[in-house]
């Protein structure tokens, strides 16, 4: 998953009378979901979870793991984009780029290492990561236009990963072009995409299951916000556009666990959301006490945060207490690290992150 500005839950929520003609912006299938209505928090109670904090350096907002203990946890310092090694949830190392980036997303595939992504004037960043969490490359890559404004990573091998990126075109009336590479470790395939509304419209989340990747973002036309958006790719081709016509909703992060199923986490009537994509059609939404942000999942099962709480989600419902770690200012993303998993977010200090494992 890629993480999400916080600024971007500020977008005006307006009618979406026209989700229509986004339709035929896009050039892509549009389905309307029925709205979904989350009109109020689950209730549950209790807490039980056994968790370690960490605080670690900078502000990093994207965390994978590569083995039980070995974590990566990405974002930026002072002065640059930064990678930090984790062991069992505690700062190892640090190590600052070169070029000048801000890390916004990494991916691991298994004890081979993990890429991380990030955008950088005229295109994006792409940062290699060995199995101890070093840093081994730095690689530019251009990107045709002005200004990358997001970059999302998936890996399904360290020399098979796909990459999204939108672009802010510097205009307020024309379509902002999407991105989509393939990426092998050392050149990439660009391929560009029609735009999906003007700004300021955002691409949010973005995960793959082999050749199918889902891309989530909320689809804005000046005065007019059309609703969250599900686009699926299939080797590489838009293919379905699912909209949603509830104009309180945004869509944050999702985790897909085979060709036809992810799960989508957001917010929608002021309540966070769990979401079933299956099959191309999105189910009901199942409000959550916070504005959920990150999602892994494996099989049926997901660990789901938002806030300063983790969630458990079977089957797209989830089990048990809400889980409340009050040390962070608000989780960001969540990766699974062997049987645990370990969370990022804000800490209650400046310049620094906090890491959850459990």
């Amino acid at each position: 998953m890629a993480a999400i500005a916080f600024w971007e839950w500020a977008v005006k929520l307006t009618s979406w009378w026209a989700m229509p003609l986004l339709a035929a912006m896009v050039g892509a299938t549009l389905s309307i979901a029925g709205p979904a209505g989350a009109a109020a928090p689950l209730a549950r109670t209790g807490q039980a979870a056994t968790l370690s904090n960490h605080q670690i350096s900078g502000t990093e907002t994207g965390i994978a793991c590569m083995t039980a203990a070995r974590c990566v946890a990405v974002g930026y310092g002072p002065h640059s984009g930064q990678v930090v090694s984790l062991d069992n949830g505690k700062q190892v190392r640090v190590t600052a780029l070169a070029l000048k980036a801000h890390l916004t997303s990494v991916s691991c595939a298994g004890k081979a290492g993990c890429w991380a992504v990030g955008p950088r004037p005229g295109g994006v960043v792409l940062v290699k990561i060995g199995p101890a969490g070093n840093v081994i490359s730095e690689v530019r890559q251009t990107v045709p236009g002005k200004k990358v404004e997001s970059t999302e990573i998936s890996c399904a091998s360290i020399s098979s990963c796909e990459i999204f990126a939108t672009l802010n075109i510097g205009t307020a009336t024309a379509v902002q072009p999407l991105y989509l590479a393939s990426w092998n470790g050392t050149k990439w395939s660009l391929r560009t995409f029609g735009g999906y509304g003007d700004a300021p419209s955002y691409v949010n989340g973005f995960a793959c299951w082999l050749p199918t990747c889902v891309v989530l973002g909320s689809a804005d036309s000046g005065s007019v916000y059309y609703g969250p958006f599900a686009w699926i790719f299939n080797n590489g081709n838009a293919g379905t556009f699912v909209g949603d016509a509830d104009n309180t909703a945004h869509f944050y992060a999702d985790s897909c666990v085979s060709l036809t199923t992810c799960w989508v986490v957001g917010i929608s009537h002021g309540a966070g959301i769990v979401v079933t994509l299956k099959d191309g059609v999105l189910g009901p939404y199942e409000a959550e006490p916070d504005v959920m942000t990150g999602v892994e999942c494996e099989f049926s099962k997901c660990e789901a945060v938002g806030g300063d709480i983790l969630l458990t989600v079977s089957h797209g419902v989830v089990t048990g207490a809400p889980v409340t770690d009050t040390a962070t200012t608000g989780f960001t993303d969540i990766s699974y690290r062997g049987t645990g998993f370990a969370a990022v977010g804000g800490a209650h200090k400046s310049g620094y992150s906090e890491v959850v494992t459990g």
